[in-house]
């Protein structure tokens, strides 16, 4: 087999992101139940966004490792590793395609399920704030943001205070409006 490089065997870039693609996807159907095999096909799936985001199916290959880390992510119990992978995985899909429609349902769960728990709150009202708000989670992320501003604003120096407080003030303000909005739209049962 002879292909671009004149070199016996050897594969183009393409050829080579599309055969670990092909490996991933044996792996995973070989044992789809298997966790280890789950992480293993994301692993590969990640080494074809990571070594060839340029190739076609890189951003099929990195969507489908979001989507396979995020699986075991939310297991219970989530494997060994389960975070680490998710959280590359996540990442690695914001930095290459940001657009991806498929971000919009983890900017939430990953900001509540990583960020948070790690303290990084102003990460987390970061992605929050990345919601959409045509998501169905936008009023929740919303909240969560708010409660995020107000650990910060908690945790602030006297020199901070000030300031955290009328971001705290102003974001509450704005939920409480959303959430007018959206009981107007939506009266509950009895408020009609």
């Amino acid at each position: 087999l002879r292909v671009d490089s004149g070199k016996p065997d050897a594969l183009t870039r393409e050829q080579q992101a599309q055969a670990t693609y092909n490996l991933s996807l044996a792996v995973f159907f070989a044992d789809m139940e298997s966790p280890q095999a789950k992480a293993r096909a994301a692993e590969l799936l990640l080494a074809v966004g990571e070594k060839f985001a340029d190739q076609p199916v890189a951003r099929t290959a990195m969507e489908e490792a979001l989507t396979l880390a995020r699986d075991l992510h939310s297991a219970k119990p989530s494997p060994k590793g389960a975070e680490e992978l998710y959280s590359r995985a996540f990442q690695l899909l914001l930095s290459k395609i940001p657009e991806s429609p498929l971000l919009d349902d983890q900017y939430g769960y990953f900001a509540f399920t990583v960020l948070q728990p790690a303290g990084r709150y102003q990460e987390a009202i970061q992605l929050y704030d990345k919601v959409p708000a045509t998501h169905p989670w936008y009023l929740d992320a919303q909240g969560l943001a708010l409660k995020c501003m107000q650990t910060l604003y908690n945790s602030a120096t006297a020199g901070e205070r000030d300031t955290r407080r009328e971001q705290f003030l102003g974001r509450a303000q704005k939920y409480q409006s959303l959430v007018r909005e959206r009981l107007a739209k939506n009266p509950q049962p009895g408020e009609a």
